[in-house]
């Protein structure tokens, strides 16, 4: 919602100053300009990205115009269900919950919460966390270690498709990089060794 905000406030400001300096709003309609600015950077960005980025990238979009899918019942109700199984754990010993973590769409537990088997990348992050915790073996400063590695790489691949838009759209607008590197960068360095 916010996302949506920012960019009316933006186009406001931008138009608004303009009109303000007795500008005439046709003058920014160039679909000529558009047409081949946006063409560049779409065919850029579809030419330099596979699939699994482009794809990201949408769903990206989707979530930034759509809001959070975590809200305050869908913490609340994660808690509720770590509670229940951890007092299973608690009652009944850590292999009784080895099923559920192994096959958590059959959980007793799990099958009530319909949010948490729809994520995948949650529900794998929680049971591969509580598969270490069952078969043993792992120090809990070890395990930290490796649930910190864990949501670092999925942190990582996450970034990919903002890293693309960013990394591939930066490159079209630098001075640097336009008529063959004769932009700011080099009058800097032709500074520097004349001086």
């Amino acid at each position: 919602m916010f996302a949506i905000v920012g960019i009316l406030v933006v186009f406001a400001a931008v138009i608004g100053g303009f009109l303000m300096e007795k500008g005439h709003i046709e003058v920014l309609i160039q679909t000529a300009e558009l047409l081949i600015i946006a063409g560049a950077a779409t065919g850029t960005l579809l030419a330099a990205n596979p699939t699994h980025i482009l794809k990201g990238i949408l769903g990206g979009l989707k979530g930034v115009l759509g809001g959070s899918k975590f809200s305050k019942e869908r913490y609340l109700s994660t808690l509720k269900m770590m509670y229940l199984f951890l007092n299973k754990v608690r009652k009944e010993g850590l292999l009784s919950v080895e099923m559920d973590v192994e096959k958590p769409a059959e959980s007793t537990i799990f099958k009530n919460y319909p949010d948490f088997l729809a994520d995948h990348h949650v529900r794998d992050f929680v049971c591969d966390t509580l598969r270490m915790a069952i078969t043993g073996g792992v120090e809990p400063f070890d395990m930290d270690q490796m649930m910190e590695l864990d949501m670092e790489v999925h942190h990582n691949d996450s970034m990919q498709p903002i890293s693309a838009l960013f990394n591939r759209g930066g490159r079209t607008a630098g001075p640097r990089h336009c008529c063959g590197g004769a932009g700011r960068g080099d009058h800097y360095g032709r500074a520097r060794r004349a001086a």
